[in-house]
């Protein structure tokens, strides 16, 4: 059985992995608002966690 540490774990890793791999490289900026920036990586990582 999967603890709900485990899940969060995976999770948290999942989201990190896409960070780490796209540190330093180039990649889109948008902003949700204008002071809100939001990029391709921040994207991808949140959908890697939920």
């Amino acid at each position: 059985m999967t603890t709900d540490l485990e899940v969060a774990i995976a999770a948290a890793t999942a989201g990190a992995d896409i960070v780490r791999d796209r540190f330093g490289g180039a990649f889109l900026t948008e902003y949700k608002g204008r002071s809100d920036p939001v990029t391709e990586v921040d994207r991808a990582a949140e959908q890697a966690v939920i």
